[in-house]
């Protein structure tokens, strides 16, 4: 029976118990098919159900993260901007957040096993090239959202450690300038990351210096690219950031909004 009419076969049972490690195995090799229902309806909800629900030994649930973080599933083809690779890779990150996500409760990964996923969901987030959202044919790759995903889930975890807060930001941060505007919700899933770093404990100050630094390098695309494609594009991404984070934040974060409100208001009278 092939993997597809397995998991279709097992979605019908009530309880299917521990799953086997070669089932395991299969749908890991086959996290990034082009097949939209067998990549998300079975194989990624699968998975998520086993996690979320217990179903998969503490050995199996870090054979899944260890085998998602390799070169090839998070970093397979990394760099690529156009090919199916990037079902692989996003998937993985789904992937990972989920185990991350679980871990909060669970708590079986060791530090150093946390720390390489941070640092890993950190590298992802600024070696993926890929920007497409919905791919006709072959339903969502949406990595950069997918990535922003995982490097929340890390910042949410317990034993994430504050010293991340500046690579994490300059994560996020790279993920606006390819040269496309995103058209998928990716700038809620960025703002979200952030949200989760104040909840952290990330001070104003470092946020308003972010801010600045985007708008920074926003400036250094005008100068050299003019009034281009490539520079409006940016300017959509960095401000969309700009004003989904100014209406997601509490409104105790006065000082972060004023900042972000100063910031719109600069671009939008360059423009004008």
């Amino acid at each position: 029976m092939h993997l597809k009419q397995r998991l279709q076969a097992l979605k019908k049972e009530k309880d299917c118990g521990t799953p086997g490690d070669n089932l395991i195995g299969e749908m890991l090799s086959n996290v990034g098919s082009i097949d939209s229902e067998l990549r998300d309806e079975l194989i990624y909800s699968t998975f998520a159900e086993w996690i979320y629900n217990n179903k998969i030994t503490s050995r199996q649930f870090r054979t899944m993260l260890h085998t998602c973080l390799d070169e090839n599933h998070l970093f397979f083809s990394i760099g690529d901007t156009s090919s199916d690779s990037v079902f692989t890779r996003s998937f993985s990150s789904l992937l990972i957040a989920a185990l991350m996500t679980r871990d909060r409760d669970l708590m079986l990964l060791s530090q150093k096993e946390i720390e390489d996923v941070i640092n890993k969901a950190i590298l992802y987030m600024n070696s993926e090239k890929d920007t497409r959202g919905f791919v006709e044919g072959k339903g969502w790759a949406h990595a950069i959202a997918h990535g922003a995903d995982l490097l929340d889930a890390c910042v949410k975890h317990p034993e994430y450690d504050s010293s991340n807060h500046k690579t994490a930001l300059d994560a996020i941060s790279s993920c606006l300038f390819p040269g496309v505007t995103y058209i998928d919700d990716e700038d809620e899933r960025l703002a979200a990351v952030v949200n989760s770093l104040l909840d952290k404990g990330i001070s104003c100050d470092v946020l308003e210096s972010w801010i600045n630094s985007i708008s920074a390098r926003l400036e250094e695309v005008h100068s050299t690219e003019g009034y281009s494609l490539t520079f409006f594009r940016t300017k959509t991404n960095v401000l969309n950031l700009y004003k989904t984070l100014y209406f997601s934040l509490q409104s105790e974060n006065i000082q972060i909004r004023e900042q972000i409100e100063d910031q719109i208001r600069y671009w939008n009278n360059k423009m004008s």
